[in-house]
């Protein structure tokens, strides 16, 4: 069971991985899940879909993210690992969806939907579109399938990220501050008219990493401050261990500045974060 915070990331073997499935719609390929923008997504056509990840080089995998998805209530992920035959399966391990996005059908009447929400405009800040699911034992293969199940509904999943997570000894301390983020513009046109560029909002979440080892730092921090930099996208997990919460404070961002790492004394050390959301 994950306690602290969690950092999740996609190295760049699954980046280049080879990616099928057992059905996409016309021009919603499953190659759009290794793509950073979630609008770029894979649709299925059915409500049960399954991927199929051939890497070049082993991979570890601790944990497994989808972003930007539509799955229902008491949709299933499913992972699966394999031999280099692809037919000798290794690991099995499902998982509930437990954050799925409602429907405004769903949403009204309020009573009726399973948390009680009174309208449609609830759907642009509450339900995130992030799950994050952690498995129980590190795996290290050439192939993966992923199997979604979304009964007969058909879905779409933006991005799949599978990585060897991060997670401190140390919690955030002392916690974290959340700030949405308006990027919209108000200014004047030349004939002398008020106009806003109204941007869609966004949230930035900025925390402290103390007490870290030096284990930590020159590891797996180390590896992921590289691997992302400022460009490359990754997932925080503030609240790993609810299921709920997890899905309601998992981040799908970038960096938004290089992180700073301050030695104060041995296994003392500290790293300050900002992260904003990626649209």
């Amino acid at each position: 069971m994950n306690t602290n915070i969690c950092f999740l990331w996609n190295t760049t073997g699954i980046d280049k991985a080879a990616f099928s499935a057992n059905g996409s719609v016309e021009g919603w390929p499953v190659a759009n899940l290794q793509h950073p923008q979630p609008a770029k997504a894979w649709k299925c056509p059915t409500g049960k879909g399954e991927i199929t990840i051939l890497c070049d080089d082993t991979e570890m995998i601790t944990a497994v993210a989808i972003i930007g998805h539509n799955l229902g209530v008491d949709s299933t992920l499913t992972i699966r690992g394999y031999e280099d035959d692809l037919a000798t399966e290794v690991y099995s391990e499902t998982f509930e969806v437990i954050q799925p996005v409602y429907t405004p059908a769903e949403l009204l009447p309020c009573n009726s939907s399973p948390l009680g929400y009174p309208s449609d405009d609830d759907l642009a800040v509450l339900p995130r579109t992030t799950a994050v699911f952690f498995l129980k034992e590190a795996l290290c293969q050439y192939k993966y399938k992923i199997e979604i199940d979304n009964g007969d509904k058909p879905f779409h999943v933006g991005r799949l990220i599978m990585s060897d997570h991060f997670e401190p000894d140390h919690n955030i301390s002392p916690g974290w501050r959340e700030t949405p983020v308006d990027t919209s513009n108000i200014g004047y046109s030349l004939g002398g008219q008020l106009y806003a560029d109204d941007r869609k909002r966004r949230y930035s979440f900025s925390f402290a990493l103390n007490y870290l080892s030096e284990g930590e730092i020159y590891g797996a921090l180390r590896k992921l401050l590289y691997h992302c930099g400022i460009s490359r996208p990754l997932v925080v997990s503030l609240i790993p261990d609810d299921p709920l919460l997890r899905q309601q404070t998992s981040l799908y961002c970038t960096l938004k500045s290089s992180v700073s790492v301050v030695h104060n004394s041995k296994n003392q050390s500290s790293a300050n974060f900002i992260v904003e959301e990626y649209l």
